[in-house]
């Protein structure tokens, strides 16, 4: 039975010595886990020595902070030996009917890394309509930036007028022969009229590996 109980102290005045006393309850008894404040997880792993999982829970206990703070602290935990990683969620975007916020959070401090390996606290939105991805990761992320493939109808301008608004700054790729044929498509040349971009790259048409044919700075 205790194979399968998480021993748990998660008290805001827990002691090291009283964390380390459940540490050698833990290993006598083999509990599934050791659950406790992250400010503990190194000195616990130590002394532990992987004979029992560190758990953790971030966010703890109110879950109101953002959701960079929690991918932090989940992070700092799987660095310093945390085997679990719990989370308590953002009851008031619960209770709003927030649920993309909710679901995103979740994905973002899973396991306190990014869902795809594209570089440290990067993530990935896939099969989102890029209006609601790009509203949705500023809301949830924070980003430093913004990347998106494939902008071409008004609707997806949208977004990134979103982000112009919010001073997120974005990368992305369209499909146009060159600068005289941007300035022809009416969605495209907003990029340009409305200044939302401040550098232009035309690569050459041909399979990989391909090149850079021209820079127009704006």
């Amino acid at each position: 039975m205790l194979s399968k109980v998480d021993h748990t102290l998660l008290k805001p005045e827990a002691t090291w010595p009283q964390v380390r006393k459940l540490c050698e309850e833990a290993m006598a008894y083999h509990t599934a886990s050791v659950c406790i404040n992250t400010c503990y997880v190194r000195q616990a792993a130590e002394f532990l020595q992987e004979e029992v999982p560190v758990c953790c829970v971030v966010g703890f206990p109110l879950g109101a902070m953002d959701t960079e703070s929690k991918c932090f602290e989940a992070a700092w935990a799987i660095q310093n030996g945390a085997k679990e990683v719990d989370m308590v969620i953002n009851i008031g975007w619960l209770k709003n009917g927030q649920y993309e916020d909710v679901k995103n959070e979740i994905a973002a401090v899973k396991n306190g890394v990014a869902g795809f390996d594209v570089g440290a606290l990067t993530s990935v939105f896939d099969g989102y309509p890029k209006s609601a991805g790009t509203e949705n990761a500023v809301r949830a992320f924070s980003p430093d930036a913004v990347v998106c493939d494939e902008i071409g109808n008004e609707e997806e301008l949208s977004s990134l007028r979103f982000l112009m608004a919010r001073g997120v700054p974005f990368i992305v790729s369209v499909h146009c022969l060159g600068a005289e044929d941007l300035m022809k498509n009416k969605v495209l040349s907003a990029l340009v009229r409305e200044n939302l971009a401040e550098t232009v790259i035309f690569l050459d048409d041909v399979p990989f590996p391909t090149h850079i044919k021209e820079v127009l700075m704006l």
